[in-house]
């Protein structure tokens, strides 16, 4: 609450200059504030917003009111204003760097500044848009996975500003490369008229060719990724790592576990506490058994492929030897 001029007495005295502070408050659980302040008679007066909530615009509206007299028989005078506050927009998009068209397919996370994750979610043919990021706070934009045949671009970091307008940020991805030679022993001559073919995972042909005098050149190769687990100063971490750029993509990191076992099938890893205890987590880093056994083994049930198992795990403990079967 402001003086919109000077206040004076009867005498022609400022009592308050022009724009002074009278009061300053904070809205309640009902987003309410109610000023009750002495003022003097036929002062002119303004009612502004100076901060907004988290995740909304400071809006630059100005309320001005004039306090008149209202009788002798009415001891109080009240003066209602609201105010809209619009949130932050911030809209995020994953292009191709050749192109620059939309690119589906891709893993992508906003962190805050404490590593917190705002949100998750897979690209598509349009943007991704978030809303109520706090203004003034940093985040950062990390692609976890890219889309098959692009290479992991590298984390772009973004402050929201005080604005209601969309807050635009892109991030580009690059197509794989490979060169593929066929040369005789020495290495240094192509050899021409070899028929050669690349198979994906599935047995499934990727590109058939016949060798030339040049080497053959191909993009978007889907990258290959590999789950992996670690012990880094002294804690457990799980983590992705791009084999083609050796990049790493820590999913998660572990204060509580001081040992781990390599991530089998892609869906759990047997980790180990300071007190020599053992138990599972699964390839999200959750827990699924807990850790208080002196000894964990497994056995494969049933495994489809590298990404969904059914495990018998034996457990022994100070109680006895246990079972326990999951799916993953």
């Amino acid at each position: 609450l402001y003086t919109s001029e000077d206040i004076k007495n009867v005498n022609g005295d400022v009592l308050l200059e022009k724009d002074s502070l009278i009061e300053q408050k904070a809205t309640d659980e009902k987003g309410q504030i109610t000023f009750a302040a002495d003022l003097p008679v036929d002062g002119k007066y303004y009612v502004k917003e100076n901060s907004a909530p988290d995740g909304f615009v400071t809006t630059e509206e100005v309320q001005e009111f004039t306090f008149e007299y209202a009788g002798e028989d009415q001891a109080e005078v009240s003066y209602d204003f609201t105010f809209e506050n619009q949130p932050t927009t911030v809209e995020l998009t994953k292009t191709d760097l050749t192109t620059g068209k939309e690119l589906p397919g891709a893993h992508l996370k906003v962190t805050d500044a404490d590593g917190n994750v705002v949100d998750e979610w897979t690209s598509t043919e349009g943007s991704h848009v978030i809303k109520e990021l706090v203004v003034g706070n940093e985040y950062t934009m990390t692609e976890t996975k890219p889309a098959d045949g692009y290479v992991t671009a590298e984390s772009i970091t973004f402050t929201v500003e005080n604005t209601a307008e969309i807050q635009k940020h892109e991030m580009k991805d690059d197509v794989t490369k490979v060169q593929i030679s066929k040369t005789d022993i020495t290495g240094d001559t192509e050899i021409p008229g070899a028929k050669l073919t690349i198979l994906d995972k599935d047995d499934q042909v990727v590109e058939s060719w016949t060798s030339t005098e040049e080497a053959h050149y191909i993009e978007k190769l889907p990258t290959v990724t590999a789950l992996c687990s670690a012990v880094k100063n002294g804690h457990a971490i799980i983590f992705y790592l791009d084999i083609d750029s050796d990049s790493v993509q820590v999913i998660k990191s572990f204060d509580e576990y001081v040992n781990i076992s390599e991530v089998y099938f892609e869906c759990f890893a047997i980790v180990q506490d300071i007190d020599g205890y053992y138990g599972v987590i699964n390839a999200d880093g959750d827990e699924v058994i807990p850790v208080k056994y002196k000894e964990v083994n497994y056995k494969v049930l049933e495994s489809d492929n590298w990404f969904g198992s059914h495990i018998l795990f034996r457990l022994n403990s100070e109680n006895g030897e246990e079972f326990k079967e999951i799916n993953f």
